[in-house]
């Protein structure tokens, strides 16, 4: 099982890749096709309509960071806790 340890960091690279690609595409759709209606379903939630373009612009530019590798765990606590909402 000692060999499963050398793939360790193709696996978390592989993650990271699959995470921000499937996040980047739903946040690209969130802030540039459908940035209006993902802000009325927000505010409809009874949530404040401002937290909807604050998650919109958190998916993409948190799913650009993670796919750069900068800024990844601050980037990733925000699509978590987006999520958790979405939830």
């Amino acid at each position: 099982m000692r060999y499963l340890d050398r793939l360790q960091p193709l696996a978390l690279l592989v993650m990271r890749l699959a995470l921000g690609i499937v996040m980047l595409a739903h946040g690209y759709q969130n802030l540039f096709r459908h940035l209006h209606d993902h802000v009325h379903l927000i505010s409809s939630l009874g949530i404040p309509a401002w937290l909807g373009y604050v998650s919109s612009v958190a998916e993409f530019v948190g799913a650009l960071f993670i796919l750069a590798g900068f800024f990844t765990r601050p980037a990733a606590v925000a699509l978590c806790l987006d999520m958790a909402v979405a939830i």
